[in-house]
């Protein structure tokens, strides 16, 4: 081997040692300071104006339900009652929050109370009660 060839195969393993402690810097950064900031958004409650583009809107409704342990990915479920009478309930992993804070007021989201949430659930709950037990 010569000198050139050692010195870069010298310098590629330097390079990659310099992106291993670079990569557990930010998983430390992950676990210090984003980790404790998004926990702080388990059991929240928020609605977003949702459209099919055009035309009327309604309310979709979002609960974060849990944050995951070995990642920033949370659970939620949400659900909507579309301008088409489409009624969606969704239990949702979502992306992770490295993306930063999806829901956010500059994205649109609204957080509201737990009980806005529930009485909204719970008209939810009651339409799709009387779709399933009406005769014909």
């Amino acid at each position: 081997m010569s000198k050139r060839q050692a010195e870069i195969q010298r310098l590629t393993l330097k390079g990659q040692r310099l992106l291993g402690r670079a990569q557990a810097l930010l998983e430390r950064e992950k676990d210090e300071v984003a980790r404790p900031a998004f926990a702080a958004l388990v059991g929240k409650c928020f609605k977003f104006r949702n459209s099919y583009g055009s035309g009327e809107k309604w309310w979709l409704y979002v609960r974060i339900l849990r944050l995951h342990k070995d990642s920033l990915t949370y659970d939620t479920v949400q659900f909507q009652n579309t301008s088409r009478s489409n009624i969606e309930i969704e239990y949702r992993q979502q992306w992770n929050f490295q993306q930063g804070n999806h829901f956010s007021v500059q994205n649109g989201w609204e957080e509201i109370t737990f009980e806005e949430y529930d009485l909204e659930r719970k008209q939810l709950l009651r339409r799709v009660k009387e779709l399933l037990t009406a005769t014909p």
